[in-house]
């Protein structure tokens, strides 16, 4: 899960967001301090993939490749004998990285497709492989940036006069004109602050980066904020975050269904987690990058097992633990051995 940090989730601080996931942590073991390696996605899951912290694994940079002498995740399974797949929504997740390595298949998918039209590709891999030995790796960025809902925010009548879709159409068109106007060396039209500020918002609550306003920022920050309605607008952008978080709940959901009507549930190993969470101005600053507090580094982290784990299942396990633990925990668990890289410094924790 992209983006999700651990109090946005039900079972940490009064979340009600994830029923499903709520249910699984019932019969599994749901980690209450977890942590992520890294504030931005790269790192974190190649940490995630590697179990080495991102000093050790090097893979932080636009440039960067994860070197060839460090095993990954599906490259051990796959020499234990699992079929290995990656269903994901690209970015920094994408094969150049190093995240190709060791899956036997890897398909690419548009943002948020996975959590709507295409689940299906996903459903049916699994229904493909039953009765095989596997590991199948899915990745959404339903939660990241923009978070739409910005229609939802309109009919309530906070958003009705900013976000009048004529209005809309006409900043976009005069904005972009600004932008080819910078470009062909002209001075682009000032932006006031009321309307850098309707337009800042709008792009929080965008469905997709395609309709964001070049009259605003990516970054929401509390001087964008309307003076008169920016408690309503910052809950409105918090509140399109959780439902994007409950889309994909509700894509976790069947899976399970699928895994259930297969008779493999209860022999699953499901690891439900996410590589950094998201900011809303808790500490003066929005999304992720860099920042170096709860919102962005606690995340969510419940196992599932139902077989494996037994009477032990529906455990709260209090104490650190982080990105770093998933490798060798996944490894232990499925028997497959742990094999450091040869001339990489690295721990294992188990």
């Amino acid at each position: 899960m992209d983006t999700v940090r651990a109090d946005h989730v039900s079972g940490y601080e009064g979340a009600t967001t994830t029923p499903v996931l709520a249910e699984i942590a019932e019969e599994g073991v749901r980690l209450q301090d977890f942590y992520a390696a890294s504030s931005f996605t790269l790192p974190s899951h190649m940490s995630i993939f590697t179990g080495l912290d991102p000093a050790e694994h090097g893979v932080f940079r636009e440039e960067a490749e994860l070197d060839r002498r460090i095993p990954t995740l599906a490259e051990t399974l796959g020499k234990a004998g699992y079929a290995t797949a990656a269903f994901h929504e690209g970015g920094y997740v994408s094969p150049r990285y190093g995240f190709g390595r060791g899956f036997d298949h890897s398909l690419e998918f548009s943002r948020l497709e996975l959590v709507s039209g295409s689940l299906s590709r996903v459903t049916d891999w699994i229904r493909a492989h039953r009765g095989d030995r596997y590991f199948l790796f899915v990745h959404t960025y339903a939660a990241h940036f923009p978070y739409g809902g910005w229609q939802r925010h309109r009919s309530r009548g906070v958003g009705a006069e900013r976000f009048e879709p004529r209005r809309l159409e006409a900043l976009r068109q005069r904005f972009d004109s600004a932008h080819a106007e910078r470009r062909e060396g002209r001075a682009p039209e000032r932006i006031g602050d009321a309307l850098r500020a309707d337009c800042t918002l709008f792009n929080q609550l965008a469905e997709h980066h395609g309709e964001l306003l070049g009259c605003g920022d990516n970054f929401l920050s509390a001087e964008y904020l309307d003076p008169v309605h920016g408690g309503e607008d910052l809950a409105a952008v918090r509140e399109s975050y959780d439902e994007r978080i409950r889309r994909i709940d509700a894509a976790l959901g069947r899976i399970r269904e699928t895994l259930r009507d297969l008779g493999e549930w209860d022999d699953t190993l499901l690891v439900v987690t996410a590589d950094h969470g998201e900011a809303f101005l808790e500490h003066g600053q929005s999304q992720h990058d860099y920042i170096p507090f709860d919102e962005v580094l606690k995340v969510p982290a419940v196992w599932s097992w139902p077989r494996g784990f037994g009477e032990t299942g529906g455990r709260e396990v209090e104490g650190a633990t982080w990105h770093l633990d998933l490798m060798p925990t996944i490894l232990g668990l499925s028997g497959s051995p742990i094999r450091a890289a040869p001339g990489v410094l690295t721990s294992l924790r188990c």
